[in-house]
């Protein structure tokens, strides 16, 4: 189960008592990703911790989960786009392969994919 009810500067709604995380099967999964210093969305959540219940249920209190999204995110791309930019060189040198379908040039566009003539466009008014 995932929860998010975060409202900045005031304590977040409870929406998961006790009772409810206990009553849970084992095994079963809780994010909290309103879990603050001013609180959670479920009881017992804790911000950037992880508890697991004696009956082996796990609550993650992850309230700054979405704020280092973006900050993943980037990196990630950023991790890619270097990847892409060095996969052409070798030994210092650009090689560009024809063959090589990561940066082989289009030879001809599907049919689906052409682009559509303005005078195939039929207007009615």
């Amino acid at each position: 189960m995932i929860t998010a009810a975060q409202v900045p500067g005031r304590k977040p709604p409870l929406l998961d008592t006790a009772a409810v995380v206990e009553g849970m099967k084992p095994g079963s999964v809780v994010v909290d990703l309103a879990a603050s210093e001013l609180g959670g969305t479920v009881e017992g959540s804790d911000p950037d911790k992880t508890t697991v219940l004696d009956r082996g249920v796990t609550v993650i209190g992850a309230g700054r989960l979405p704020s280092a999204m973006a900050t993943a995110s980037s990196t990630a791309y950023a991790r890619n786009l270097v990847a892409l930019l060095r996969h052409p060189v070798r030994d210092g040198e650009l090689v560009l392969d024809p063959g090589d379908e990561i940066t082989a040039a289009p030879r001809e566009q599907p049919p689906h994919e052409q682009p559509r003539s303005l005078t195939a466009i039929t207007v009615s008014c």
